[in-house]
């Protein structure tokens, strides 16, 4: 399984994982004084840092600066086994097996 967090030099093939490239906070970004519409609660106003998906860097093994630019994509999905804010019946009974003696 190849790795999606490797960066390579374009020039001479150094590998580079993304955490060595890309500051964390400045990545994700830094939510401050967010403020949400009262019923649907999406975002109305958000004062902090975006996320920054670009970087540039200089290899550090070549000396060839390269920029990078990283494609992000968040995929969402209800967690059903651990969702218990819908109604849900527990069984008290367990199925067992009755032999007959006869």
């Amino acid at each position: 399984m190849s790795r999606i967090d490797i960066i390579t030099c374009p020039n001479c093939g150094a590998e580079y994982t993304a955490g060595e490239i890309y500051i964390p906070n400045v990545f994700l970004g830094k939510p401050e004084n967010i403020e949400r519409e009262g019923f649907s609660h999406k975002i109305l106003y958000d004062g902090g840092n975006l996320m920054n998906t670009k970087e540039n860097y200089i290899c550090d093994y070549c000396g060839t600066p390269f920029k990078v630019s990283a494609y992000v994509k968040f995929n969402v999905e209800e967690d059903t086994v651990h969702n218990f804010n819908k109604n849900y019946v527990t069984s008290l009974k367990k199925n067992t097996l009755f032999l007959d003696e006869e």
